[in-house]
């Protein structure tokens, strides 16, 4: 019984490691995502961003920021509708920040207003998640 308990133990921490190397190569949006750079971090900036055409009955939205600002601003994510909206407050030095949404529309319209910012680089990656036609 011991023994069978030892090739158990084996088989298991086999499988873990493996996991955790998979799932450490796994990227958190792909790279097919769409990319907006806000590149003048200075300036208010207003980009609506827009689901694949073939995607239909969207059920979510993946949102990731990364980058850097010398100041504090804000992200808003909100429905032309004005309906539902989600605010991402960025704080000053290095950004990652992720999100998910539950989102029901084909766009999402994104506002950037920075607070006290002069330098800095901001990229937002998104991908809608919904059927596809």
């Amino acid at each position: 019984m011991k023994k069978y308990s030892k090739i158990f133990l084996v088989i298991a921490v086999i499988v873990l490691v493996f996991l955790l190397i998979l799932y450490s190569k796994v990227e958190t949006i792909p790279e097919t995502a769409k990319r907006v750079r806000i590149e003048m971090v200075t300036d208010t900036m207003h980009h609506k961003m827009i689901s694949y055409p073939h995607q239909q009955k969207i059920y979510g939205l993946n949102i990731e920021i990364t980058g850097h600002l010398d100041g504090t601003a804000y992200l808003c994510f909100r429905q032309e509708s004005d309906e539902h909206s989600e605010t991402i407050f960025l704080d000053k030095g290095k950004i990652k920040h992720q999100l998910m949404i539950d989102w029901k529309t084909t766009a999402c319209l994104m506002d950037y207003y920075p607070v006290n910012v002069e330098s800095g680089d901001l990229l937002v990656r998104y991908r809608f998640f919904g059927a596809l036609h």
